[in-house]
């Protein structure tokens, strides 16, 4: 498997800024939010059957979160490499969730009706406010001195037990780290 990356523009949300540096505050407080050894936020979440599930309602298991958008080819190669994780790896107390962050509701709906999947599969949308859009910022430094932030998905998180992100960045599914970090989240 190769390594893939989606760089987009990140708007905040017409969030106005009077300078750069406090654009850099606003976001890096979101990337810090959702790090390593931070309690994720509560959000909401659309499941197929278009009710609304609470990310607390998985507090007590082991979650493998899978980013994802119907448009980024790279995320949709990834996928059967997920399901067969999860067919290795997932349990009662071990939960693999395909969040989805497409704009466009039908364009998901229209996506998981035509691919089926072993693992429950979210829709949260393009909201940069949800803590799942915070996971896909990057920070990137294009000329000394000049930061930009991006988006970058497919992005696979693993939040333990207590609702605390337990890794960042650890591989992709089908790849031995991948599974290794799945593994250790479980241990410990």
């Amino acid at each position: 498997l190769a390594t893939f990356l989606y760089c987009g523009a990140i708007i905040t949300n017409a969030q106005t800024f009077k300078t750069q540096k406090e654009k850099g505050i606003f976001m890096q407080a979101r990337i810090d939010s959702v790090a390593i050894g931070r309690t994720i936020p509560d959000f909401t979440m659309l499941n197929e059957s278009l009710e609304e599930v609470n990310f607390s309602s998985f507090l007590g298991k082991t979650v493998v979160i899978d980013v994802w958008a119907t448009w980024c080819k790279p995320c949709i190669a990834l996928g059967p490499w997920f399901e067969k994780e999860n067919e290795k790896i997932g349990s009662e107390d071990v939960v693999f969730l395909s969040i989805s962050v497409d704009e466009q509701q039908g364009r998901w709906i229209n996506y998981i009706q035509s691919h089926q999947a072993n693992y429950d599969r979210y829709w949260v949308g393009d909201n940069k406010e949800n803590p799942i859009k915070w996971f896909t910022f990057e920070e990137l430094e294009i000329s000394p001195g000049r930061i930009v932030w991006a988006e970058s998905i497919p992005k696979f998180i693993i939040v333990n037990r207590d609702g605390v992100v337990e890794a960042l960045k650890f591989g992709q599914p089908g790849m031995p780290p991948f599974r290794r970090a799945v593994k250790k989240a479980i241990k410990d």
